[in-house]
């Protein structure tokens, strides 16, 4: 019996989207049992050195970011073609989390990947790829999570 890297098992069903023809931006995967993955949009920010990808939902009186990328790009070079590993998730170079007015946050990760197509990380610059990511098990299960993001770059004042 051969033993597979959890990389290798997230890799395969988003080598298997992307062959496919995978959309612009999409969310999926089991966590979806406990945590709904429909949003209406994603919205790609540049904020000093961070990287936010969000996967926005409308809800009556604001906004739930069903899932939000944080990608720390002052900690490592990112350019068109650019995969972050499991290294990268384990130093929080890059990190996940729900922020939503109820049902918590995600459970705390085990691994994934993170790959740049198109890296323009400047206003108006594209940003496009896909992630994959398993977390923690939960209750006898070990959910994942996969999604595709293309957007333009915003700008985001700290001041």
């Amino acid at each position: 019996m051969r033993i597979y890297s959890v990389l290798t098992l997230l890799a395969l069903p988003a080598t298997v989207a992307m062959g496919c023809g995978k959309a612009d931006n999409d969310l999926w995967g089991s966590i979806d049992e406990s945590f709904p993955l429909n949003f209406d949009r994603v919205e790609i920010f540049k904020q000093n050195l961070a990287l936010r990808i969000e996967y926005i939902k409308e809800i009556q009186g604001g906004e739930d970011k069903v899932c939000k990328v944080v990608v720390n790009t002052g900690n490592v070079k990112i350019k068109n073609g650019t995969s972050l590993e499991e290294k990268r998730f384990a130093d929080f170079t890059v990190t996940f989390e729900r922020v939503a007015a109820t049902g918590g946050n995600f459970p705390a990760i085990s691994g994934g990947t993170i790959q740049f197509d198109t890296f323009e990380f400047k206003e108006g610059g594209t940003i496009d790829g896909d992630f994959s990511v398993v977390f923690e098990e939960v209750g006898g299960r070990q959910p994942n999570m996969f999604g595709n993001f293309d957007r333009k770059v915003k700008i985001v004042s700290t001041e």
